[in-house]
Formats: structure tokens, C-alpha cells, sequence
């Protein structure tokens, strides 16, 4: 069934403009949202002041503050939105060092495409990678198991549908995983 989502107009939106949605559509962003205050303390990385500077990380002071957070906090789904340059990957790549710390973590990238997950590991943001389709179906076969200790970065996040976000989302929290969704 389709419906008519109505509210006051956008700066952007022209007079007169209508949007439509699917209730599908809203029924799969329900479960989405569902999900995303789920938390784990176990997913927690101890991050070790004298150890995790960001000096010692290669990073600024404002990489740093949001890298020890991601680290520390519970929520196992955490946003990460900064413009191309800001330094996401080296932000990635200081946090897989505070990550791969603990026994049996690993640090997982998975994007909507083949070279962004090449270019992402190649870059040492993630110790194995995979696309979206691919991750969804080793998860469902068994060839993906994820745990507390593991971080799945999602690159180009606002590029993963709806359905697959539920699929995955609904996989990690399940295994307790922490996801960064970078954009």
C-alpha cells in the first residue's frame, strides 16, 4: 500500500511537491530503529589513556576524542558522518589498533562495493572486508560468524538499502558485534 507522507515543506522541496512512501518501507525502518540502541558491555574496547594517546595514534585531538568514544561505548551501532578528508580512514585504522588489542577481535569492513572494501583494507582500515551482499550471505551460511569482540565498519553507509540494514543489523546485534557506520 502506498501512502501520502505529508508536512511542511523543505527548503529545498518545490511548492506543490508530494513524497510517497511504502508502508513496507516504514514497517522494515521500524525494525531498523529497533536496533539501534542495543548495547553490549562486553563489545566495550579498553582504551588505555597512556597508551592510546593521539600522538601515539596519529591522530588530531578531535580524531581522538571520537575514536576513544566509538572504543568505549556500549551502543552496538554508532554513526560516524565527517566530509571526505576529514580523516575517517585514519580514524579507522587507530581504532583497528585498540580493537585487535584483544584477543580474537578483529576489525571487518564492509562496503556496498568490491573496491571500496579492497580500497578500505588496502589501507589498513579493517583486517578482512567484504561487500554487502557477500556479508549477508556468509552470515546466513555460516561462514561469517561474528562476536563481541568484532567491529564491523560499514563504509559508504548511506549507500545500503533498507532491507539489507535490517538483515545485518539484525545479525550483529544478535552476536553482540559493534557497527560503525561511516559516511
Amino acid at each position: 500500500v502506498g501512502m501520502r507522507l505529508t508536512g511542511p515543506r523543505l527548503a529545498h522541496q518545490r511548492e506543490g511537491s508530494a513524497r510517497y512512501t511504502v508502508d513496507l518501507i516504514l514497517a522494515e525502518e521500524r525494525r531498523v530503529f529497533d536496533l539501534v540502541d542495543t548495547t553490549n558491555v562486553r563489545a566495550m574496547a579498553w582504551v588505555r589513556p597512556a597508551e592510546h594517546t593521539a600522538t601515539a595514534l596519529g591522530l588530531s585531538a578531535q580524531q581522538h576524542e571520537v575514536v576513544t568514544a566509538i572504543a568505549a561505548t556500549p551502543q552496538l551501532v554508532v554513526p560516524l558522518s565527517a566530509p571526505a578528508g576529514a580523516g575517517k580512514t585514519t580514524s579507522m585504522r587507530a581504532l583497528r589498533s585498540i580493537v585487535e588489542r584483544r584477543a580474537k577481535a578483529r576489525m571487518i569492513v564492509i562496503a556496498p562495493t568490491g573496491k571500496a572494501v579492497d580500497v578500505a583494507v588496502a589501507e589498513g582500515a579493517a583486517s578482512e572486508g567484504y561487500t554487502m551482499h557477500s556479508a549477508l550471505a556468509r552470515l546466513a551460511d555460516g561462514r561469517l560468524q561474528l562476536g563481541p569482540f568484532d567491529v564491523v565498519v560499514v563504509d559508504e553507509a548511506g549507500m545500503v538499502g533498507t532491507d539489507h540494514w535490517r538483515q545485518f543489523l539484525t545479525a550483529a546485534t544478535a552476536a553482540g558485534t559493534k557497527t560503525v557506520m561511516v559516511g
